[in-house]
């Protein structure tokens, strides 16, 4: 999925920092990192509606077929927890039944994180507004339903709306220029 193709990158630009700052790295935990963003990935798809297209597909034919409506909120109530749990569960069995990583070395010395951190710097004025848009978003995903019932703001409306305001919306630098170009 898109989301396993995203982190891999991270998973291996953090294992390469902690071989340069500790030379060889576990190859234990180099497989349960690579295996657990695959299972996160995939377990993770079912928390919300748009975590995954299956989820969209069956929230569309209940609606159509039988006429059952599943609203944002109402699908995280129950893919939420399921995740966390599932998640819960893939991190034991990868750490400590298959792989056995040893979290030792990782929780003593955080010094590789915090550089890496510092060296980020602090979010600028682009990346609190994209943080506000989407957790416009999903507040509105959540609490829409809930207030306002019956309400005509569908989970696409409110997807659309977001997208239209991230292309719309400076981005806040000097030199100009909207969140999305």
């Amino acid at each position: 999925t898109a989301t396993a193709v995203m982190m891999l990158p991270i998973g291996v630009s953090v294992l390469t920092l902690l071989s340069r700052e500790r030379g060889e790295v576990d190859r234990r935990l180099s497989a349960a990192l690579m295996l657990g963003i695959a299972y996160a990935a995939t377990i993770g798809s079912f928390g919300t509606v748009i975590a995954g297209p299956p989820n969209a597909l069956l929230v569309g034919y209940l609606s159509e077929t039988y006429g059952i409506e599943i609203g944002f909120g109402e699908w995280m109530a129950v893919g939420l927890p399921l995740s966390v749990v599932f998640l819960l569960l893939a991190w034991l069995v990868l750490t400590r039944v298959v792989f056995r990583v040893d979290p030792a070395p990782l929780c003593e010395d955080d010094s590789v994180v915090r550089a890496e951190l510092d060296r980020l710097g602090p979010m600028g004025h682009p990346q609190r507004r994209v943080v506000a848009v989407f957790a416009l978003a999903a507040t509105s995903w959540i609490a829409l339903p809930l207030v306002w019932r019956g309400t005509p703001v569908t989970d696409e409306v409110v997807a659309v709306v977001v997208a239209v305001l991230l292309f719309l919306l400076p981005s806040g630098e000097p030199c100009g220029g909207r969140l999305l170009d």
